[in-house]
C-alpha cells in the first residue's frame, strides 16, 4: 500500500512500505479493475487496491484492512512507461482484534515459502 501522506520517490515509498511490513504477521495485496486511458506518449490510470494485514500489537492479534485506488498519471520515456504522479484515494479502512481461525504456519516472505520452490526460482 502506498504510505498515506507520503511524499517522494518511487524508490523511498519502496523502502518505506518494506520497514513497514517488517513488524506485520501476515500482508496480503491485490491490485485490480485497471482503467487505463492513453493518448500518445501520456496516459492515466485507476486501479482498485485490496490490502490485509496482519499484526500483533499489546499481545492481541489484529486484522486490518484497506480498499483503495491508485490514480496515476504517466508518460512514456525512452521507450518505457513510467509513473509520474500518484494519488492514493483511500475508499475504506478497518482495524480490529480478531480470532484466528486455524493455527497454522503463516506464509512466508523469504525464500521457504512455498511459491518459490513452485515456480523454480
Amino acid at each position: 500500500m502506498a504510505p498515506t501522506g507520503y511524499r517522494g520517490t518511487g524508490r523511498g515509498a519502496i523502502d518505506w512500505i518494506c520497514e513497514a511490513h517488517r513488524g506485520l504477521l501476515a500482508h496480503s495485496h491485490q491490485v485490480t479493475n485497471v482503467n487505463i486511458v492513453l493518448d500518445a506518449d501520456r496516459a492515466g490510470s485507476e486501479a482498485y487496491v485490496t490490502a490485509t494485514l496482519r499484526m500483533e500489537r499489546a499481545g492481541a492479534l489484529m486484522h486490518m484492512e484497506i480498499w483503495a485506488r491508485y490514480c496515476d498519471r504517466w508518460s512514456r520515456r525512452e521507450g518505457a512507461w513510467r509513473i509520474d504522479h500518484r494519488d492514493t484515494v483511500i475508499d475504506y479502512d478497518s482495524i480490529r482484534e480478531v480470532t484466528p481461525m486455524h493455527r497454522h504456519q503463516w506464509a512466508r516472505r523469504d525464500r521457504e515459502d512455498p511459491s518459490y520452490k513452485a515456480l523454480g526460482a
